[in-house]
């Protein structure tokens, strides 16, 4: 029985198409490594904003500003590489969701984490037109904030 599948050249083909995925892997992982790098270099020049919430994660001038609500795992920092990629001249700020790290119990229901967010929103920009952009999960809330504050 043929314990090694096909001829010695069959398996120098699979390693040669392995070791070029693993290049190709290792490249994505070092670019998404040094975007996230640049990013966090950014922020850190950046002034703290006027709510705890509202996590800064591009500079920017004039307004409006862009609002991010991050995905279902409520991290900010997958926000950093999309802020980073914006050509735009405008403000990118992050929402926080209540109680990820800041010893508040957490919203439970999607308008009272669009309502947390829109507070947040407010007390960096106090009037609209708002711009709000959701990543994943995040979209929802961005909906469900759009959909409070054009009620207001």
């Amino acid at each position: 029985m043929d314990l090694v599948p096909g001829s010695a050249a069959a398996l120098a083909d699979d390693e040669l198409i392995a070791t070029a995925q693993v290049r190709k892997a290792t490249a994505r992982l070092f670019r998404s490594v040094r975007a996230g790098l640049a990013w966090v270099r950014e922020r850190r020049a950046m002034p703290p904003s006027a709510h705890p919430a509202c996590v800064p994660m591009k500079g920017g001038t004039g307004e409006p500003a862009v609002f991010m609500f991050p995905g279902v795992s409520g991290s900010v920092f997958q926000l950093g590489p999309i802020a980073s990629a914006l050509r735009i001249p405008m403000a990118v700020y992050a929402i926080k969701p209540r109680g990820f790290d800041d010893g508040q119990s957490p919203c439970t229901t999607i308008p009272e984490m669009a309502e947390y967010g829109i507070a947040a929103i407010r007390a960096v920009q106090p009037r609209g037109p708002y711009l709000l952009a959701g990543y994943s999960a995040g979209g929802l809330l961005a909906l469900e904030a759009a959909q409070q504050l054009s009620a207001a």
